[in-house]
């Protein structure tokens, strides 16, 4: 029996060797290699082609789960796995729309983050209760801000929370700086709101951005 070809993408170095370590104890899986950022990251599965990647939402060159996204439209059959410190309704509902086989918080106990990699890698999918709660919780808001806002705005919502202003914006998504500011200003809009604070208050206020 073949083992499952994984690759890591994940930006902390602690949590990365504890994953790496707990794979190669398993027996199950084969480690094709690792990574600290969404480029190499990209780059090292368009080259290695692996079964299954754990991925961090979150890392530091560009936004984790755009990158499972182009890996799942040049790859279909790949499995992803998604690793991260949110708990919010704006990474549940890209993590459905993208279509990962998993979601599993970080601060989980190893044996559940094994649980979770073991399914996915056998073609399972594996949402933890957190994920479920949050999943019902949209489903039953009919105002929810999400239903609202494109998928697109709700990216430039998240980044405007962080504080990057509209070329900054423009640059992370590849648009021009007026696109940027012209989706703000829509955002901004349909939200009826009036400032740049209150944008930031609202994406707080909604987990789309974590202090």
């Amino acid at each position: 029996m073949s083992l499952c070809r994984v690759v890591v993408i994940e930006d902390q170095t602690l949590f990365r060797d504890l994953l790496v370590k707990a794979l190669e104890a398993d027996g199950q899986f084969s480690l094709t290699g690792e990574a600290m950022s969404a480029a190499d990251g990209l780059a090292l599965c368009c080259s290695a082609k692996p079964d299954l990647v754990l991925l961090d939402v979150q890392l530091p060159d560009r936004d984790g789960l755009e990158i499972a996204a182009d890996l799942l439209k040049d790859f279909p059959d790949i499995r992803i796995l998604a690793l991260t410190s949110l708990k919010d309704d704006f990474t549940i509902r890209r993590v459905l729309e993208y279509g990962l086989a998993g979601y599993v918080e970080k601060d989980q106990p190893l044996p559940v983050l094994l649980e979770a990699i073991r399914a996915v890698a056998g073609g399972k999918t594996y949402f933890t209760q957190t994920f479920d709660d949050l999943r019902r919780e949209m489903v039953t808001n009919p105002g929810a801000y999400y239903k609202i806002l494109s998928i697109r705005e709700q990216q430039i919502l998240s980044l405007v929370a962080e504080g990057f202003s509209s070329p900054e914006i423009a640059e992370q998504l590849k648009l021009s700086p007026r696109t940027a500011e012209n989706h703000r200003y829509n955002i901004m809009k349909k939200l009826d709101l009036d400032s740049a604070t209150e944008l930031v208050a609202f994406a707080i206020k909604h987990g789309i951005r974590k202090l």
